[in-house]
């Protein structure tokens, strides 16, 4: 798609170059963004192919469920029986009102197990990496990071000075190095 959006064009001018392009990229069967998963998670997933009309099977190379226990009966056990007595989600987020008993207990299991004082679970690989790196990095700190790295490190980084290498080029970090 080749027209450019400028940072003058109003705000609906900008959204109706966005709809062309996602509609360009329909028609070309390049939009692959929010495939809907009939199976829910597994190593091997039943997806609806928008341009056929039809459920396949995929294997499935984007999931979190690393150790594929999201539909381990004990796992699915477990969470019927904190459905039962929590209900559907903690109805807050954590600092406010949304810690429930089995998070501080999942927190000292995590902390014994590690052998630390104390630990805090967070809810997605991104909020662990805003939260923590929000909260180590000042101001005056320096943030080196790859230009490809997840938007998370660049979120967390926030407050700090951040300087950025070519994805995985030596001679840029290099560079970047130098300079400091």
């Amino acid at each position: 798609y080749k027209t450019a959006v400028t940072a003058t064009q109003n705000l609906e001018a900008r959204f109706q170059e966005f709809d062309c392009y996602i509609k360009d990229m329909f028609d070309l069967g390049h939009y692959q963004y929010r495939r809907e998963s009939t199976s829910g998670s597994a190593p091997h997933i039943e997806i609806h192919d928008h341009y056929s009309n039809q459920n396949k099977e995929m294997i499935n190379l984007a999931s979190n469920d690393y150790l594929n226990l999201a539909k381990h009966p004990k796992v699915i056990d477990a969470g019927i029986q904190a459905l039962k007595k929590y209900g559907a989600g903690a109805g807050s987020v954590p600092l406010l009102a949304g810690t429930l008993s089995i998070h501080k207990e999942l927190e000292r299991r995590v902390a014994k197990f590690k052998s630390t004082d104390d630990a805090i679970i967070f809810p997605s690989g991104f909020v662990s990496n805003y939260g923590f790196l929000s909260t180590i990095l000042q101001v005056n700190d320096v943030a080196i990071l790859d230009m490809y790295a997840h938007a998370s490190l660049f979120e967390g980084c926030i407050a700090s000075n951040k300087l950025l290498f070519k994805h995985n080029d030596m001679k840029s970090l290099k560079t970047v190095l130098e300079k400091l």
